[in-house]
């Protein structure tokens, strides 16, 4: 969800009713990770964990990003807050998803109190290609 790609979207969609709006996209990414089933295997758990996790830092990341659209910025935050609804009204599960519940909320209520400090959140190193 790169802030150009994401302008793109909401300028496409404004020319042409066809096409997904910025909400569209945003809300199917979010459904599509924070919504999708636990499945039983350990590692399918964490491999979703971590998209989750990359889902939330990357809408975080939109949402205070300055040099975003303005319709960017605001379709993260309202997502956020849809999120932080979805979360609220999540429960059980293992303890490792009950964990990542709690502090996506924390986080989220960070931003919108103005602490939201993006060096300061659990990030997955990222890999630069080609690969050795």
């Amino acid at each position: 969800m790169h802030r150009e790609r994401l302008a793109r979207v909401a300028q496409f969609s404004a020319r042409d009713a066809s096409l997904p709006t910025l909400a569209q996209v945003l809300h199917g990414v979010v459904e599509r990770t924070w919504g999708a089933a636990a499945s039983g295997e350990p590692n399918d758990q964490a491999l979703r964990r971590a998209v989750q996790r990359v889902v939330l830092n990357t809408l975080l990341d939109r949402a205070g990003d300055k040099q975003a659209l303005a319709e960017v910025r605001q379709g993260a935050e309202w997502e956020l807050q849809q999120l932080d609804a979805a979360i609220a009204a999540m429960s059980g599960g293992a303890p490792a998803d009950q964990a990542l519940r709690a502090s996506a909320r924390r986080e989220i209520a960070r931003y919108f109190a103005g602490d939201d400090e993006p060096a300061s959140r659990s990030r997955f190193q990222v890999i630069p290609l080609p690969w050795p």
